[in-house]
């Protein structure tokens, strides 16, 4: 259960390792991601479209660690800033492609 005012995680949350060296990010791809401690974890956000992209990233496949041996660029990445009004025009483009 999550900590006293900490979110619980699901597929999709995007959150930054509090303890990370430098801006270190990661998207939950599944159950193994939601069962981590929240608490650890400053949220984000949450993707909101292209979740078949991350699940499609998570499935490659891994040799050894948790690390993947293809290659992943993200081409584009848009993130919308929501407010009182909903989401607002501060937006950035992000897609991803496996090499």
């Amino acid at each position: 259960a999550p900590e006293s005012g900490a979110e619980a995680l699901q597929p999709g949350s995007v959150v930054m390792a509090d303890r990370a060296n430098g801006s270190q990010f990661l998207i939950i791809s599944g159950a193994s991601g939601a069962a981590l401690n929240p608490a650890d974890f400053a949220p984000l956000g949450k993707v909101t479209q292209g979740l078949d992209v991350v699940r499609k990233i998570d499935a490659l496949a891994v040799e050894g660690s948790e690390v993947s041996s293809q290659l992943v660029t993200i081409k584009s990445l848009e993130i919308v800033a929501e407010g009182e009004g909903g989401a607002s025009a501060t937006t950035t483009t992000v897609a991803a492609a496996a090499q």
